[in-house]
């Protein structure tokens, strides 16, 4: 577990400070000596040491190269280690993440509720692509100092599709976070243990603290009882697994959410719908983001959908040996570097090509423009009416008075997030 950087990935980045450090690797904040582009530079300590591991890093590698969505992070490149066994991520640079932001207690209602927004499309795009996050938490969505998130660490997403036969082996995301159905071991679940995550995250934003903190997981299941109250027999059905589990807590056990967080009625209102027991009476993606918790944001021309089908050449529901997985990686990147050359190679072509047609059209520009200009004087000379020129001049004045009323409108809007934004700044330096 070196942090020492190879030779070859030190002549392409230039390395400015250390980010974090973890039990999978190392972070550094570089800059591409090319291009000057700021990027994230993930060392993951043995990527390929046991097919566990081998498949956690194909599975996020092979996923994040085919999302495109602005709320979810950029792989930028990756590269294998000169010990065969690391690898190096190449990621778009985010200045912080949630789990810091709530820690220095700065977001105030308004940035919840756009940090929330964001985070819901970028689930609707991956939902959409039939993909389940599965490790959603404050630590993996990035966040910059405009309010801006990046959905960060798929190593533990999977399809839909290869769940039903799921041992669920590989299943260790934070405890705090996770749906009552994952906690009682059921094989069954679906997009709502993400819509479950997510109502955990809006309580910690607001408590700024986690809203369910469990030493293990039957305590896990008791600090969910205490805020929820007890399930219905009809709920502990829903969750499959071991629900006998609940056998042990008494039936008088009632929600006392309300007395917990200090939020408006919309917010209470929306994580009541997503902290609910049964997954099928959980409020999904496409519902939330209609809710009039975020109606100040809602905008359907903003919502993506994945276009196509997601592709895992090896299949997810089964383990390969280590070096199934490191292969396909190092062919994947080098397949990559082959194509971003072409890629390259086209846009100069096209630059070319545009350059030599702009000036062609330069000279007949000028030809039109001299007759459109004798066309617009003999119109205006054969018109008896100035009607047409009031009306004009009319469409003007009230264009100007909006674009200055909506700059007067941004301005407000900007003024109250400066604060918060000189904040988030202080954090992230």
């Amino acid at each position: 577990m070196s942090e020492k950087i190879d030779s070859n990935i030190l002549k392409k980045y230039e390395i400015m400070t250390k980010i974090g450090k973890g039990a999978y690797g190392v972070v550094w904040k570089a800059r591409d000596i090319k291009s000057q582009r700021i990027v994230a530079l993930k060392k993951v300590f043995d990527a390929f040491s046991n097919p566990t591991d081998a498949q956690r890093t194909y599975r996020e590698v092979s996923f994040l190269k085919q999302l495109n969505h602005p709320n979810i992070i950029q792989l930028i490149d990756t590269y294998p280690a000169e010990n065969q066994n690391d690898l190096y991520l190449i990621f778009e640079y985010m200045e912080t993440d949630l789990h810091i932001a709530i820690r220095a207690k700065i977001l105030q209602p308004l940035h919840r509720r756009y940090i929330i927004y964001q985070l819901f499309k970028a689930l609707k795009y991956i939902h959409s692509s039939g993909m389940i996050h599965r490790d959603l938490k404050p630590a993996n969505i990035l966040l910059d100092s405009e309010c801006k998130i990046k959905l960060a660490d798929f190593g533990l997403a999977r399809m839909v599709c290869t769940l039903e036969q799921d041992i669920l082996t590989d299943y260790v995301a934070t405890r705090w976070f996770r749906a009552p159905e994952i906690l009682l071991g059921s094989k069954s679940y679906s997009f709502g243990v993400d819509m479950w995550s997510i109502g955990c995250m809006i309580g910690e934003m607001i408590l700024g603290k986690a809203l369910f903190s469990g030493t293990s997981t039957i305590n896990q299941l008791e600090k969910i009882i205490e805020v929820l109250g007890m399930p219905t027999p009809e709920e502990i059905q829903s969750l499959g697994g071991q629900n006998q589990l609940f056998d042990k807590y008494p039936r008088n056990y009632k929600s006392n959410l309300k007395s917990i967080l200090n939020c408006d009625d919309d917010e209470l209102d929306l994580i009541k719908k997503l902290l609910v027991f049964d997954p099928n009476k959980r409020i999904c993606v496409q519902d939330a983001l209609r809710h009039p918790y975020l109606k100040e944001f809602y905008n359907p021309k903003e919502e993506i959908t994945f276009k196509g089908q997601l592709i895992l050449k090896l299949q997810d529901d089964k383990q390969y040996p280590v070096s199934s997985y490191r292969d396909l990686l190092y062919k994947q990147n080098l397949d990559l570097t082959k194509i971003l050359t072409l890629v390259n190679k086209q846009k100069s072509l096209i630059q070319n090509i545009q350059s030599n047609r702009s000036d062609a059209l330069k000279k007949n520009s000028s030809q039109q423009q001299f007759l459109n200009q004798q066309f617009a004087k003999s119109a205006f000379m054969k018109s008896n009416s100035t009607v047409n020129i009031e009306k004009s001049v009319n469409k003007t004045a009230i264009a100007t008075l909006h674009n200055s009323n909506s700059k007067q409108a941004q301005n407000a809007n900007e003024s109250s997030s400066t604060q918060i934004k000189n904040k988030l700044r202080q954090i992230c330096l």
